[in-house]
């Protein structure tokens, strides 16, 4: 892993913000430049946690990360992921925007570890 950039999925944001990441997933976060999906932002903005104070701290987490659109060559990688791997649009952008733009993959999502191999992933087990 490059040590400074990884993108994270949904599932990873919401599980550090409200503190139930595992601490090696967690200290790896704090000491890297966090960077999403576009279909992320969407799911964290419109997700509506445990209380108020765990939709402050999306809107807090946001500005200070960099979220990726979607270009050309997101949407050819997502075609050729979806194809490839049978994997629902959300997931299979996310993931194609992780390789587009060379970044490891952080995610807690089970369908996406059959990337293992076509991607640098970061599996996080939940308890």
């Amino acid at each position: 892993m490059n040590g400074e950039r990884i993108l994270i999925d949904t599932n990873v944001a919401i599980h550090f913000l409200s503190g139930r990441l595992p601490s090696a997933q967690t200290e790896l976060l704090l000491n890297t430049r966090i960077h999403f999906s576009f279909i992320s932002e969407i799911e964290l903005r419109s997700f509506r946690g445990e209380d108020q104070r765990h939709v402050q701290a999306i809107e807090e987490l946001l500005p200070e990360c960099v979220v990726h659109g979607i270009d050309p060559e997101v949407k050819e990688e997502t075609v050729r992921l979806r194809i490839a791997h049978g994997l629902k649009t959300p997931d299979a952008i996310i993931a194609a925007t992780a390789s587009t733009f060379g970044l490891p993959l952080m995610t807690g999502d089970k369908g996406l570890k059959r990337l293992d191999k076509e991607l640098e992933l970061i599996f996080v087990k939940y308890d």
